[in-house]
């Protein structure tokens, strides 16, 4: 621990600590995760389990994928030192969004083609990390909006200020997606795993169902992450675990917003297939958001407001749009592969900045920035 200053904490879980740390060598920011529980109460399965979790840790490397950096024993407790992603997590976007009523909401008009080309835009970048630890037989087993961290090209800490900027619609595009927590990642052997892990909302049906399941588990999680992404709410519900399971593994998946256009209905619907044959790869996935865009033809222009945007390209990648004086052009409409329409309106920031939860408010904290 010599090596590093820390400097605040920022989120508690019921096994560990995240801290805020500065490497005294050359000032790079850091992450440590200190670990309640002391080494010498540890059994011997759990030293082993710690011993495979470095191991993978340590073998990841993608720019979608949070680095492993070190970890060591202090004062007898397990620490992990992890890259730092200076703009919290999706779970903060989420909140930030629907504290000012504005969350990424097919129903309404405002910045939708920013919405729609946002969430492309994180699909591609989580697929990406997905396929990587796939192609590598590992299956992350707890994905969920406070595991897809965010990070601006700058590292330093951002103030409560700076991430109501980063967290604007202009901004919020330009942001790093990681996802992090490989705490219960499991490397698989063979092609198939069982144990029941992860977190309610977000668990499989199979999971949920004790019964073998493989990496389309991960995908699972990334379609209840879209589905509460467009709809504000987790596809499943339950009063109780059992209750959330059996709504899991029996309910029909419940309607998106009658307004998402078509071609992100059938993504969701295909990530929350019950039968995990049917869900598609992180690859297979990848391919249909190629192809989507390849075979739309969005028109030059759309008409915002009694001005026209100029659409470059409408695409992950380049979401980007420029303003026209010429007004004059006819009112547009492009169709994404024959279905769903997208269509925008001038974004108008504002007049007060939106509120942030206050890290310092307290059992909010964990919220704020979680690896637990």
């Amino acid at each position: 621990m010599d090596q590093y200053v820390e400097l605040s904490t920022i989120g508690s879980g019921a096994s560990s600590v995240v801290k805020l740390a500065k490497r005294k060598q050359d000032g790079c920011y850091v992450v440590l995760k200190v670990y309640h529980l002391p080494i010498s109460q540890y059994s011997y399965e759990e030293k082993e389990r710690l011993e495979k979790e470095n191991a993978i840790l340590s073998s990841l490397s993608h720019p979608n994928i949070i680095k492993y950096i070190d970890s060591f024993v202090h004062e007898g407790h397990r620490v992990l030192v992890m890259e730092y992603a200076n703009a919290l997590s999706l779970r903060n976007v989420m909140l930030y969004y629907m504290g000012d009523a504005q969350y990424i909401d097919y129903l309404k008009d405002t910045d939708r083609v920013i919405a729609i080309t946002l969430l492309l835009s994180w699909i591609n970048a989580i697929l990406d990390g997905l396929q990587y630890i796939h192609d590598l037989h590992i299956i992350h087993r707890d994905l969920k909006p406070e595991n897809i961290l965010l990070s601006s090209s700058d590292q330093e800490p951002l103030s409560k200020e700076q991430l109501r900027r980063v967290y604007s619609p202009t901004q919020v595009m330009k942001l790093k997606v990681k996802i992090a927590d490989f705490g219960i990642a499991r490397e698989t052997t063979g092609e198939f795993a069982v144990t029941q892990v992860g977190t309610p909302f977000y668990i499989a049906p199979e999971i949920c169902g004790n019964r073998v399941y493989t990496n389309k588990v991960d995908m699972w999680s990334l379609g209840c992450i879209l589905f509460e992404l467009i709809a504000k709410h987790p596809p499943f519900h339950g009063s109780s675990i059992g209750g959330l399971f059996h709504s899991i593994i029996y309910t029909p998946t419940p309607p998106l917003p009658s307004s998402c256009p078509s071609p992100f209905v059938r993504i969701v619907q295909s990530l929350l297939r019950k039968d995990p044959a049917q869900r598609p790869s992180a690859r297979e996935l990848k391919a249909t958001l190629q192809a989507l865009f390849q075979a739309a033809s969005p028109p030059p222009f759309i008409r915002v407001s009694g001005r026209r945007y100029s659409v470059a390209a409408l695409s992950p990648r380049s979401p980007t749009l420029s303003l026209s004086d010429d007004e004059s052009v006819s009112s547009a409409r492009s169709s994404v592969s024959g279905t769903g329409s997208l269509r925008c309106r001038k974004y108008t920031p504002s007049p007060s900045p939106h509120p942030l939860v206050d890290s310092s408010d307290s059992d909010q904290s964990g919220e704020l920035y979680s690896l637990l």
